[in-house]
């Protein structure tokens, strides 16, 4: 399964069409609907049915007992199919645990190294994240403050 590793997510997510194809895999879900709300960072909510644990493999180690909100599938047709090639968000749940095995490990794949680095300095300098912009440095933006950062966008590949 791919998924997006974001390291601004609180809690990591799977679809509930790949829960439900995977269900022998993954496991029970457990209903924590009535004990917890849970918002993008826009402020609107995200609906999601469950929460499971399970075994995630990477780097060529298993991470036990993972957890992950299976979120709702989205109604809209275009988020439902880019969903359907990336099921998953790798949240700061997840890599804070994750953190904690890999520090132990001596030779670490590149990109993982750099991914748990920024996870480490968002986390333990209190910023939400970094945005890179072209021709441009890295902007960093403080914890519980706003900047307003002019760039262009172009749509995700499909």
């Amino acid at each position: 399964m791919c998924c997006l590793l974001d390291t601004g997510a609180q809690v990591s997510t799977i679809t509930e069409s790949f829960y439900r194809n995977h269900i022998p895999e993954l496991g029970d879900l457990i209903d924590i609907t009535y004990m917890l709300r849970i918002s993008a960072a826009n402020g609107g909510d995200i609906p999601y049915i469950g929460y499971i644990e399970c075994d995630l493999k990477a780097l060529g180690y298993t991470f036990v007992n993972m957890g992950f909100l299976v979120i709702k599938d989205p109604s809209d047709n275009m988020l439902r199919q880019r969903k359907k090639r990336v099921p998953g968000v790798i949240g700061s749940n997840i890599f804070k645990s994750m953190k904690v095995i890999c520090d132990n490990i001596e030779i670490l794949p590149k990109n993982w190294g750099n991914i748990l680095a920024l996870y480490e300095e968002i986390y333990e300098n209190d910023y939400i994240g970094k945005i890179r912009i072209p021709n441009h440095h890295s902007i960093i933006i403080p914890a519980r403050s706003v900047q307003i950062i002019e760039a262009q966008t172009k749509l995700a590949p499909m």
